[in-house]
């Protein structure tokens, strides 16, 4: 029997219990038979969750440390990458061809770079702020729940409880 046709039984018995003519025994014989079966199947169930959230927190922990060999490799590859450069650039050498690979030194595109924040904000911000990224605003709501935990009364928001199973 699945678990939603266990709780179906329990709705059955809520009839009966309203039932006048069933008596008490008979409604406390078949709920008792219905609660081991209940729990037995979400006791089940209550371990495959257990499972699935182990095996999500080492497929995590793999993750993480793919990530960092990814983080080590790629740092490893920048810095060859700039040591090849060097050493192009010291001969004079800007393009290199090999059976496997083709080495070019090529000129990239401009890209800014901001010598001076603070000077550079005070003229944007006079007439020319559209060359200023401006980012909205956002609720800091750890701040809000520290304060309406303490008692502070704040428009527009409020504190809500919810409940969640709990699995030990």
């Amino acid at each position: 029997m699945k678990l939603y046709e266990i709780k179906e039984d329990y709705l059955k018995v809520l009839e009966m219990a309203e039932d006048d003519e069933v008596d008490a025994d008979a409604i406390r014989d078949t709920l008792a038979s219905i609660e081991g079966e209940f729990a037995d199947k979400a006791d089940n169930v209550a371990c495959i969750i257990k499972q699935l959230y182990a095996e999500s927190e080492a497929i995590k922990k793999e993750q993480d440390k793919l990530a960092e060999r990814a983080k080590a490799c790629k740092a490893k590859g920048d810095r060859m990458k700039s040591y090849l450069y060097e050493q192009m650039s010291a001969i004079g050498q800007r393009k290199i061809t090999t059976s496997r690979n083709v080495l070019t030194i090529a000129n990239t595109a401009p890209s800014v770079k901001v010598d001076d924040e603070a000077l550079f904000f005070n003229w944007a911000t006079l007439k020319h702020d559209e060359y200023i990224r401006q980012e909205a605003p956002k609720p800091d709501k750890t701040a809000i729940k520290d304060a309406l935990k303490n008692g502070v009364e704040i428009p527009g928001v409020h504190l809500e409880a919810g409940e969640s199973l709990r699995l030990r």
